[in-house]
C-alpha cells in the first residue's frame, strides 16, 4: 500500500471516527482549510451535523406515522438518542432504522411509539420485499382428502406479523387516512403486515388465525398446526378455523406460490 493510499484510509478511518463519536477533533481539524469568518473547526461541525441532520432526515422518510404521533419535538429527541446509541454501519440509510422499534421498547415509556415504528418498519419491508406469485384461493379446493394433513405453506416475502401492545394499528390507520386519532388504549393484537395492490396493509388476527399462521409459516404441516390450534379452542372447531385462517390467508395474497 503506498503511503499516498495508507493517508486517505487513515484520514477516512478518523472522518468516521469524527462524524460518529467525536473523535480525532483536533488531528481532523489540522488537515481543514480555514475560510475568512468560519474556523476549520467550525467547519468540520457544520459537517457532522450535516450528517445527522440527514439521518434524522431518513428516519422521519421511514417513519412518517411515528413522527405525527411523537410530534416534532418529541421525535427530533428520540431520534438523536437512537442515532447515539445505534449510528449508521450500512451504506444505505434504508437501514438506518432497523433497530429502533426494539430502542424505543427499551427506552421509552411510551409503549404506542414502539409499537407504530415495529409496524411501519414491517411496512417498509413489505414496500421493498420482492415479488412473487401468490396461491389462488380456489387451489386449495382441487387437494384431495389425504393432501390436506401434510400440506405446507410459504408465506409471501412482503408478509411480516407483529405483536403490539396498544392500539397501533388504528394510530397507523388513522394517520394515513388522515382523520383524527384514537386515544391510546391498550391491547395484545397480533398483526399481518403485507403489499397489496392499494399499497401496505396491516390487519388484525384472532388468537386463533395467528397460532395457525405462524406456525405453518415456521414450516410446520397443516396437521401440526391444527395441533397448535387444538390448544386454543375446542376440538370440534379446530378444522373450521384452521380452513378459515387458510382462506383467508389465500384471498389476501399472503401466500406464496413458490415451494416452502
Amino acid at each position: 500500500m503506498s503511503h499516498g493510499r495508507a493517508s486517505l484510509v487513515e484520514l477516512q478511518r478518523e472522518l468516521v471516527g469524527y462524524l460518529l463519536a467525536g473523535d480525532h477533533a483536533a488531528s481532523l481539524a489540522r488537515r481543514i482549510r480555514e475560510t475568512p469568518g468560519v474556523s476549520s473547526e467550525q467547519r468540520l461541525d457544520v459537517y457532522r451535523n450535516a450528517y445527522y441532520t440527514r439521518l434524522q432526515e431518513a428516519l422521519a422518510h421511514n417513519f412518517p406515522v411515528l413522527l405525527a404521533v411523537a410530534g416534532d419535538r418529541a421525535f427530533g429527541s428520540l431520534a438523536t438518542a437512537y442515532l447515539a446509541d445505534h449510528p449508521s454501519t450500512r451504506p444505505s440509510l434504508r437501514w438506518v432504522g432497523q433497530d429502533l422499534p426494539s430502542w424505543l421498547r427499551r427506552c421509552s415509556d411510551r409503549p404506542h411509539l414502539s409499537d407504530v415504528a415495529a409496524i411501519e418498519w414491517a411496512v417498509l419491508h413489505a414496500f421493498d420485499a420482492a415479488d412473487a406469485p401468490t396461491v389462488p384461493a380456489a387451489s386449495i379446493a382441487e387437494l384431495a382428502a389425504d393432501q390436506w394433513p401434510e400440506l405446507r405453506v410459504t408465506l409471501h416475502p412482503s408478509v411480516r406479523f407483529v405483536t403490539v401492545a396498544t392500539n397501533a394499528r388504528e394510530l397507523w390507520s388513522a394517520t394515513r387516512s388522515a382523520v383524527a386519532r384514537p386515544g391510546i388504549r391498550a391491547v395484545h393484537e397480533p398483526l399481518v403486515v403485507s403489499r397489496s395492490d392499494r399499497g401496505p396493509a396491516v390487519a388484525a388476527l384472532s388468537p386463533t388465525q395467528y397460532a395457525f399462521l405462524s406456525t405453518m409459516a415456521a414450516g410446520a404441516t397443516f396437521a401440526g398446526a391444527c395441533a397448535v390450534v387444538s390448544a386454543l379452542a375446542a376440538d370440534h372447531d379446530v378444522p373450521h378455523l384452521a380452513a378459515h385462517s387458510l382462506l383467508d390467508a389465500l384471498l389476501r395474497g399472503w401466500i406464496s406460490a413458490a415451494n416452502p
